[in-house]
């Protein structure tokens, strides 16, 4: 008999009918997240405030900052289209395949009905979550985009720019909020079926 566990730390193999991959342990998935969370305060926002500084004084190093935020831009691109393509779709498509190997057997065992719905409710979850996590950084980009196009006219006038740094860290702030508050259900959700996927 097989046994699909999560295991403690990074991955299980995962085997179907058509291939053969790893799915994410439940505290590797949940510290991406958090990753994510600490991502944008830790570049964007400091890069943003270094940025008014440096226009309003008119320091040498002004070219230098705006390309270490385009590399910061780039990395964030880079984060955005991993998370989408692999953890979003990926994942769930390998989940799909699992849950159509567990259909094939309800039949024959009566306890297996409670496995498939356990999964059914843990597939659910991942998918609301990477979904959810997908809004937030297409957000956060569309924010950090319009900011790269009206900077020149948001930091040349002083009220504007006052506007600006509210408007930007209230933004912040609901997105940030949104993502601790997906961070958590999707913990305590999966947390849920941790146990039973160790046990026949």
């Amino acid at each position: 008999n097989n046994r699909n566990t999560f295991p403690s730390t990074y991955a299980t193999p995962l085997q179907t009918s058509n291939y053969r991959t790893y799915l994410p342990s439940i505290r590797f998935r949940n510290l991406i997240l958090v990753t994510l969370f600490f991502l944008p305060a830790l570049s964007l926002t400091p890069m943003a405030w270094y940025d008014g500084y440096l226009h309003s004084n008119g320091d040498v190093a002004f070219k230098l900052v705006k390309r270490i935020k385009f590399c910061l831009w780039f990395v964030y691109l880079m984060v955005f289209g991993g998370i989408t393509i692999f953890f979003g779709r990926q994942l769930t498509n390998i989940l799909d395949a699992h849950l159509e190997g567990v259909r094939e057997v309800v039949h024959k065992r009566e306890n297996v009905r409670e496995r498939l719905a356990r999964l059914e409710r843990m597939n659910r979850n991942l998918k609301t979550t990477f979904f959810n996590v997908s809004q937030l950084m297409f957000s956060y980009g569309i924010w950090i985009f319009i900011y790269g196009i009206f900077r020149d006219q948001i930091l040349d006038n002083h009220t504007a720019s006052i506007f600006s740094i509210v408007v930007h860290h209230f933004i912040s702030a609901i997105i940030d909020a949104h993502l601790v508050i997906s961070i958590l259900f999707s913990g305590l959700t999966a947390r849920s079926g941790h146990r039973w996927t160790s046990r026949r």
